[in-house]
C-alpha cells in the first residue's frame, strides 16, 4: 500500500483530510454505537454461558465500528474482517493465503462500488466527506479514495481484535488484576495503555531507508528495506522500568504501540474507545469467565500482528440487556 510509506508533503495532504474525522469528538459520538455492537454480541451468548472471545466479540465489534464510522453497510462486516485477519497470519503461497487475497480483492471491488454510489447519492457520513475532499483544488480520484478506505479498514479491524484477545487471555491468568478492574472500572484507562505496551498489536512494520545512514554500527543504504519491531521497543529496559512486568498504573508510559512520526496510527483514539468498551462490558457481564486453553489458537506466525484465531470461553450465564 503506497499510502503506508508515502512521504511529506503528499502524505500531509491526505492526513489533513482524515485528521478531523478521527478527532476525539467524532469518536466520542460513536461510543453509543460501540456499546450497542458490544451489547448485541454479548446478548447472543450471555444466556448460554459460552462464547468465543475472538469470533463472537473481538472480530465483529471493531469491524462493525469501522464500517459504521465510514458509513458502509454493517451486514457485510465479516466479508471485510475475515480476509483482513487471514492475510496477516496465513503463509504466502498456501491456498489459505490465496483465499485471503481473494477476500481483499472483494473488499476493494465493494469499496469501488460504494464510492461510485455515494458520488451519485451523497450522505451525511465520513465516506461522503472523504469523497468531497480536495487536494490542491482537485477532487480525489476514485482509486485514491478506495486506497484510503482499504487502509482504514485493514488498519482498524485486526489490531483492536488482537489487543482485546491478549487482554482477555492475560486477565484469565491474572485473576487479582481482573478483580481490581471489576471493582474499579476507572482503572481501565491506564490498563489500556499498559496492554498496548505489553501486547503491542502491531509487532513489526516495514519501511524503506530514505538516505544512507548508520544505526548502531549497521550501514543502511537508501532503498534498503528495514523491518522495525515495535514489540521490542515497548519492552526496552532503558525506557520502561521492569519492562517485562505488567504494571497497571505505569507512569510515564510512552509506548509506541501506535507507531511514531508522520505515520502514527490515525485511529488510535477510536481503537482505545473500542477496546475500553469491550473490556468493560466483559468484566461487568462475564466477570467469572474462564478460557478453554485446549481450544484456543494463536496466530501461527507473528510477522505483523500479535493475535489469536479463536478463544472459546465459559462463564456463569446471565440475562440479555439489549433489544431482543
Amino acid at each position: 500500500n503506497a499510502l503506508l510509506e508515502m512521504d511529506p508533503p503528499e502524505w500531509n495532504i491526505y492526513r489533513r483530510i482524515l485528521n478531523p474525522l478521527f478527532a476525539p469528538q467524532p469518536v466520542e459520538r460513536l461510543k453509543p454505537k460501540l456499546l450497542e455492537f458490544t451489547t448485541a454480541c454479548l446478548d447472543r451468548h450471555i444466556e448460554s454461558g459460552t462464547i468465543d472471545f475472538v469470533l463472537d466479540l473481538a472480530n465483529p465489534v471493531p469491524a462493525q465500528a469501522t464500517l459504521a464510522f465510514l458509513g458502509l453497510p454493517l451486514d457485510d462486516w465479516a466479508k471485510y474482517a475475515e480476509p483482513a485477519h487471514e492475510v496477516v497470519y496465513t503463509r504466502p503461497g498456501t491456498p489459505e493465503f490465496a483465499k485471503a487475497v481473494e477476500g481483499q480483492q472483494w473488499m476493494f471491488e465493494a469499496l469501488s462500488l460504494a464510492v461510485a454510489e455515494r458520488r451519485r447519492n451523497p450522505r451525511d457520513d465520513n465516506l461522503s466527506s472523504i469523497i468531497g475532499s480536495e487536494i490542491d483544488g482537485r477532487s480525489l480520484e476514485d482509486g485514491e479514495i478506495v486506497s484510503l478506505l482499504g487502509t482504514i479498514i485493514n488498519g482498524g479491524v485486526d489490531t483492536t481484535t488482537a489487543l482485546l484477545a491478549n487482554a482477555v487471555e492475560f486477565l484469565d491468568r491474572e485473576r487479582g488484576l481482573r478483580t481490581r478492574l471489576i471493582e474499579n472500572p476507572t482503572l481501565i484507562g491506564s490498563a489500556t495503555e499498559e496492554f498496548l505496551r505489553y501486547f503491542s498489536p502491531v509487532q513489526t512494520f516495514a519501511r524503506t531507508v530514505a538516505r544512507d545512514t548508520e544505526l548502531d554500527g549497521e550501514h543502511l543504504r537508501r532503498g534498503d528495506r528495514v523491518l522495525m519491531c515495535f514489540g521490542a521497543v515497548n519492552h526496552d529496559e532503558s525506557e520502561f522500568r521492569e519492562a517485562d512486568r505488567f504494571v497497571l498504573d505505569r507512569r510515564p508510559n510512552r509506548h509506541v504501540a501506535f507507531g511514531l512520526g508522520k505515520h502514527r496510527c490515525i485511529g488510535s483514539t477510536l481503537a482505545r474507545a473500542e477496546f475500553a468498551v469491550m473490556l468493560e462490558q466483559i468484566l461487568q457481564r462475564l466477570p467469572d469467565y474462564e478460557i478453554d486453553r485446549s481450544a484456543t489458537k494463536r496466530y501461527p506466525s507473528l510477522g505483523i500482528v500479535n493475535g489469536y484465531i479463536t478463544m472459546p470461553g465459559r462463564f456463569t450465564p446471565g440475562d440479555r440487556t439489549g433489544e431482543r
